[in-house]
């Protein structure tokens, strides 16, 4: 009983442990909000994450009043964590607003967030070179328009 206690807690670490300075940004295959899937590749500098809907709508805001190529110019990559908000919702009010946005958000809608460092009320940022982590930012909704 106690190995197999053991052995429960050893593969949850694991399946959820953060990501690390260092380490290779996992391959992330999602798809954003017009179904089509897209990937973190090599040319993708900055991957910015938000898991609550405070975050989500001040990145949104932000990415809205810049120019149209303000994304790929700058080699970033926004997803968002939407796996809270309930099933039925999402379709109906969620993602016809997300519809809308003049960029792609690529979007976690299960437990696959979980492995991604996240801290309480904080837009998480990380910086990548050829799909390494060179650092993790944590920003509030107020600093993240600053980061750029």
């Amino acid at each position: 009983m106690k190995q197999k206690f053991f052995t429960i807690l050893l593969l949850t670490q694991v399946l959820f442990a953060e990501l690390k300075v260092g380490e290779k940004f996992p391959n992330v295959v999602l798809n954003d909000q017009f179904d089509k899937k897209a990937t973190i590749n090599t040319k993708d500098k900055i991957v910015i994450m938000t898991f609550e809907k405070s975050t989500a709508h001040a990145v949104t805001e932000y990415l809205e009043k810049k120019p149209g190529k303000f994304i790929s110019k700058h080699k970033v990559k926004y997803i968002a964590d939407v796996s809270s908000v309930p099933s039925l919702l999402f379709p109906v009010f969620a993602l016809p607003k997300m519809k809308k946005y003049p960029f792609s958000v690529l979007l976690i809608r299960d437990d696959f967030g979980k492995i991604f460092n996240q801290k309480e009320e904080k837009v998480t940022l990380y910086k990548i070179v050829n799909k390494k982590i060179e650092e993790i930012i944590f920003l509030s909704p107020e600093a993240f328009p600053k980061f750029f």
